[in-house]
């Protein structure tokens, strides 16, 4: 069946390009002349004249924006991009190849190939000819929804957005004592402000590359399975690093207590998804040594992870955050 349906298409290009096939000096309704040689030449002419076809016209890519599963598509844990042929010239009867050549915190580059070598019977037939068989996509991730990718994402409005969510956060835990019988301890609680120490973002390092990719030459698929022309591809990768964004702040109330508050920001087109929040208590870590080994356990209170270096300069730290190698630790300024 699919035979059938690539041989109609053929047919049907075939004729959609015959118009373009002739000279604008065709003299076919002329007399036939004797002369070999100017007949040797005409054929000649006619073989070197050949229509030459962009083979990527309307190849086009387009971001989902969800997965099969339901989840949502951020750039880069679980990202798909989805390049779409079905419009191109020979959209039903080629397929094309895409290569992920480059995918950082700033843009993704895709390399598509025509793989005309595949169809070059019908271009000889048709006096068609492809001159380019690659080019490339550039993708701003700029104009994606992404994660935590750089710093700069933290403009002053998203930092507001995000210290009053911290706030809300340490306000909604510990200004209700978890027995209401203790009135006095209620209304003390009611009392208690908190107010931001320092604040870090978890970012990867400019020069990392984001390279776990499915395959690194995809072939797209010109049939769907009931035999309906498609031409497209969904290219699917996702960070082969332990990728862990975040933006946590140190807070300090009236009486001394030292917390943390980290929370996952996403970003689409770079401005703040602000209902994607979600906050959390930070947890920090503090290693003994035990004879030979050691273990690690949480640190008792957050002022022991303030003191140590304000968070930065804690291996342990960095560690639970995320990797050294890979991600650095940035202070946001707050003013």
């Amino acid at each position: 069946m699919k035979k059938i349906i690539a041989f109609c298409s053929a047919l049907l290009l075939a004729a959609a390009f015959t118009g373009c096939g002739k000279s604008s000096s065709d003299n076919s309704s002329s007399a036939p002349t004797n002369n070999s040689s100017e007949n040797s030449n005409s054929e000649k002419s006619d073989k070197e004249e050949k229509v030459v076809v962009d083979a990527f016209d309307k190849v086009a890519y387009g971001v989902l924006k969800e997965d099969d599963w339901g989840h949502p598509n951020v750039y880069p844990q679980n990202f798909i991009i989805e390049m779409n042929a079905s419009e191109s010239p020979f959209g039903s009867i080629m397929p094309f190849s895409y290569s992920i050549e480059k995918a950082d915190i700033d843009e993704i580059v895709i390399k598509a190939k025509a793989n005309v070598e595949e169809i070059q019977d019908f271009l000889d037939n048709y006096n068609y000819s492809v001159e380019e068989t690659e080019k490339s996509f550039y993708i701003k991730t700029s104009d994606l929804k992404t994660a935590l990718l750089s710093a700069d994402q933290i403009t002053n409005d998203t930092k507001t957005t995000l210290i009053n969510g911290m706030i809300d956060k340490l306000g909604s835990t510990f200004k209700t004592p978890e027995n209401e019988e203790f009135e006095k301890e209620k209304a003390e609680s009611q009392n208690t402000e908190f107010n931001i120490e320092k604040m870090y973002a978890i970012v990867p390092k400019h020069d990392i590359i984001f390279d776990n990719i499915y395959g690194d030459e995809q072939r797209s698929n010109i049939f769907d399975d009931d035999g309906t022309p498609i031409n497209i591809k969904e290219i699917t990768f996702e960070s082969s690093l332990s990728y862990n964004p975040k933006v946590f702040g140190i807070f300090k109330d009236n009486d001394d207590n030292f917390y943390c508050v980290k929370t996952e920001p996403e970003f689409d087109k770079g401005i703040l998804i602000a209902e994607n929040l979600n906050y959390e208590f930070g947890q920090h870590f503090v290693t003994y040594e035990n004879g030979g080994g050691g273990y690690q356990e949480v640190c008792p209170n957050e002022k022991t992870a303030y003191d140590c270096g304000a968070i930065k300069e804690r291996g342990e730290v960095n560690i639970y955050f995320g990797d050294n190698d890979e991600f650095e630790i940035v202070e946001i300024p707050l003013s």
